[in-house]
């Protein structure tokens, strides 16, 4: 499946035949505006050359297909770490990494719910997901927690309230063998998968939306993986096709008003870490892509 950027419909106007009528002119110019919107060029300062507008801010898509949620803005006080830990429906929260530690609590969440909270164990109280989960998709088996580190020996450290910025550490799936043999798990539950590795797979297969707050010159392509390289020479991007993943950037191949598709390099990330772009999970109605285990 080739993945996309979802973006703004692009409009056009048929010519009018016939006697104009005042009521089918007025609908016309109203359905020029749009266009006109759209094709107001943004000036860069490298290379002097016209950037490509951005692609919607509000195409952080409704959830057609699945319910739930995932980051909706860039500059947040979100915490994400070196990449996301898949927790299991029934999730043991332990002081330090080890089978000796104390458990600091047990979350539970339902796959296939259209609730959005979990259970705290520990609390016997219902927990908002949005407090420990990044990105929260019960009907595709997918709660995806902020990881800091892992031990080589199991385990790995996540942020278990992105409110308060608290930490545990949790087992990781060669931990629960048992346990994911018993139900059944899909093969994702329980991993762990680097940042890259998460919008290598997932970018490429669902495609992504730009977070709230991305400029409208970094959304635009570049003709090499740097930030100050020139921009593609395009005035509206109709969709973006995510090839692949090579560091913070994305391999993209565009769509312009002309339908020709150059390639050119988009940022998912930025220098300190924070996401600029996101899988788009909200349209899929099956399991999501997760290689690489």
């Amino acid at each position: 499946m080739r993945a996309r950027f979802w973006s703004q419909p692009s409009w056009g106007l048929r010519a009018l035949r016939g006697p104009i009528i005042p009521i089918a002119a007025m609908a016309a110019i109203a359905a020029l505006m749009p266009l006109l919107w759209l094709s107001a060029p943004v000036r860069q300062a490298h290379g002097g050359l016209w950037g490509a507008l951005p692609v919607d801010s509000r195409a952080v898509a409704a959830t057609p297909a699945a319910f739930g949620f995932s980051p909706q803005r860039y500059e947040s006080a979100l915490t994400y770490g070196m990449g996301v830990y898949f927790a299991p429906p029934r999730l043991t929260l332990y002081a330090a990494p080890s089978d000796d530690a104390p458990p600091i609590d047990v979350i539970r969440w339902t796959p296939d719910s259209r609730s959005l909270q979990a259970f705290s164990e520990a609390r016997n109280q219902p927990v908002a997901a949005s407090a420990m989960f990044l990105c929260y998709y019960p009907q595709l088996r997918l709660a995806a927690m902020a990881t800091l580190s892992e031990n080589g020996d199991g385990w790995a450290e996540v942020v278990a309230d992105q409110r308060t910025g608290k930490t545990a550490w949790v087992k990781l799936r060669e931990r629960l063998t048992e346990e994911a043999e018993r139900d059944a798990w899909p093969r994702h539950l329980g991993q762990l998968q680097t940042w890259l590795d998460f919008v290598r797979y997932n970018g490429v297969a669902s495609g992504v939306y730009w977070l709230n707050g991305v400029s409208p010159y970094d959304r635009s392509p570049r003709m090499r993986p740097e930030d100050g390289a020139k921009l593609l020479p395009i005035q509206v991007v109709r969709k973006l096709n995510v090839k692949f993943a090579r560091g913070n950037w994305l391999l993209v191949e565009v769509m312009d008003f002309d339908r020709t598709t150059p390639i050119g390099w988009v940022r998912w990330r930025d220098e300190s870490g924070r996401l600029m772009a996101f899988p788009n999970f909200s349209g899929q109605s099956s399991s999501v892509l997760l290689g690489g285990f």
